[in-house]
């Protein structure tokens, strides 16, 4: 088993919002990369995604995607799904200061394999960004 295997299943033994944040405090603290949510109703075209923007993207009073340009600088839209329905999905909410908290970590498959977590705005990066994850399919 991969040792991210082994954090995941060591994640779930515990309240991960907690355990999570208390991990992320004692962390130096980047610069803030995504400074707010913005909340629309319909996608923006990849063309149309501003860099440092975070778009929601919630119709009927229901959470759907999350959009944003890569913060590795590679220009890449990252579109994630926040619906449950969805395997792999994402939830996102605001910190206590109004930015992004993105949950679980964004790990991409293709390109530049980025690995980061958002939280208050701000991108932590793993140690294995620039490796493809592993799958279990």
């Amino acid at each position: 088993m991969l040792l991210f295997d082994k954090l995941l299943d060591w994640l779930k033994l515990f309240d991960h919002d907690k355990k999570s944040r208390d991990w992320f405090e004692r962390q130096p603290l980047p610069p803030v990369a995504f400074p707010r949510i913005r909340t629309v109703e319909k996608p923006p075209r990849n063309e149309e995604v501003e860099e440092s923007t975070l778009y929601a993207v919630v119709a009927a009073n229901k959470p759907k995607w999350v959009l944003f340009r890569c913060p590795c600088g590679c220009n890449s839209v990252i579109t994630l799904s926040l619906q449950q329905v969805h395997r792999p999905h994402w939830s996102i909410r605001e910190s206590q200061n109004g930015r992004p908290v993105l949950y679980p970590s964004v790990w991409r498959d293709v390109d530049c394999m980025s690995h980061f977590w958002i939280m208050d705005g701000r991108v932590y990066w793993c140690g294995n960004a620039g490796t493809p994850p592993h799958l279990n399919l």
